[in-house]
């Protein structure tokens, strides 16, 4: 599911960076682990929902050819822009909603918004009021750094943004700000 990433990261304090859905499922993954004191969420999508939405649309609109015929393909697979979401998929992606998450992902989180779409304040109010510092800072360049590979442009501005966050983050050591949190209990629901 989309928690079962926070089981990879190891035990070395870390830092996360994702975009979009990296950037969601991120915050999820960083939420059941203690040795995390930062997250970089590049354009997130708080729900779940909006992203399954988002997908389809995008599929649509663009008019990509179907599957292949003659190739057997499970009823409930829908592609969405590329990628293959089970039905199994898709309701868990929807379930997400991190406006309701029940805990700071980090003691630090950089909210990294498009300059084309209207910035992550809930998000940031959410996540704020859970105890996390939040940094926000709208760039340019999204668009042009997701294009067709052959096309894309590295987004400088979003680069620029986030460069210094991870080393201005304090390390995770017992009685410092921004140490280990207490311990939790994890429950898969």
């Amino acid at each position: 599911g989309p928690g079962d990433a926070a089981g990879e990261l190891g035990t070395v304090p870390s830092g996360l960076a994702g975009g979009r859905l990296g950037a969601t499922l991120a915050m999820l993954a960083a939420g059941k682990r203690e040795d995390v004191y930062g997250i970089i969420a590049i354009a997130v999508v708080p729900s779940g929902k909006a992203l399954v939405r988002e997908a389809r649309a995008l599929q649509m609109q663009l008019g990509l050819a179907p599957a292949p015929a003659g190739r057997d393909h499970p009823e409930d697979l829908h592609e969405a822009v590329g990628f293959a979401l089970s039905a199994e998929t898709r309701t868990a992606l929807s379930q997400i909603d991190l406006l309701k998450l029940p805990r700071p992902p980090a003691p630090s989180v950089l909210l990294i918004d498009r300059d084309d779409l209207a910035a992550n304040d809930k998000l940031a109010a959410a996540l704020r009021s859970l105890g996390a510092t939040v940094e926000q800072r709208r760039v340019s360049g999204y668009v042009e750094m997701v294009l067709d590979p052959h096309r894309a442009v590295v987004p400088r501005p979003t680069v620029e943004a986030a460069t210094p966050f991870a080393p201005a983050r304090p390390a995770l050591t017992a009685g410092m700000p921004g140490g280990p949190r207490p311990p939790h209990t994890v429950t898969d629901a």
